[in-house]
């Protein structure tokens, strides 16, 4: 039952992404990881972490943005999920990219990211939004970016806030994305 679904880039690029049942996003691109992407600003050379990955769509799109001087890895506690991001990052030809099946977020020094791309389950208990912006916060050089997708606003804000100061909030295709820089 694998599915591929496109992803338009811009007016001449589009991404074709390989999904299977049991992971996120499967057979669509996801509204939220959309929305995370049309806000996010990067810059060449970059190391971008996609946290919570699915199938690697802001992972991928993040790497078009780094360039090949630029680092994306992909964390997913799903195993299904790492094994099509490496395939659909394989396919679109990434050469500078790491892929991890995690549920600790431990595998990497601290301060080894200048981006966090987060995108946790929405239907999941806060604990794993907590994982997420604590080990974020760890993960990010200092003035690094932490950009964070959902619609749980009120579960994650006060965790957010607990650990980096005045996140800038987007709304953006129904949900929020919070953009905060470690300091």
């Amino acid at each position: 039952h694998e599915m591929n679904y496109h992803v338009r880039v811009d007016a001449e690029t589009s991404y074709s992404f390989l999904s299977r049942p049991g992971v996120f996003g499967y057979g669509f691109y996801d509204e939220g990881a959309r929305a995370l992407t049309e806000v996010m600003e990067l810059e060449t050379g970059q190391r971008v972490l996609d946290l919570g990955c699915g199938v690697g769509t802001n992972g991928i799109l993040a790497a078009r943005q780094v360039g090949p001087t630029g680092f994306v890895a992909f964390a997913d506690s799903n195993v299904r999920a790492i094994a099509l991001a490496e395939l659909n990052a394989q396919a679109i030809g990434l050469t500078s990219y790491q892929t991890v099946a995690t549920h600790t977020l431990t595998e990497w020094p601290d301060a080894s990211f200048d981006v966090v791309l987060a995108n946790p389950p929405y239907y999941a208990h806060g604990s794993i939004i907590r994982l997420f912006i604590e080990r974020s916060k760890a993960l990010l050089r200092t003035g690094g970016t932490l950009y964070l997708v959902t619609k749980q606003v009120h579960a994650a804000e006060p965790i957010m806030l607990e650990h980096f100061p005045e996140p800038t909030l987007f709304e953006n295709r129904g949900y929020v994305i919070f953009r905060t820089q470690k300091v």
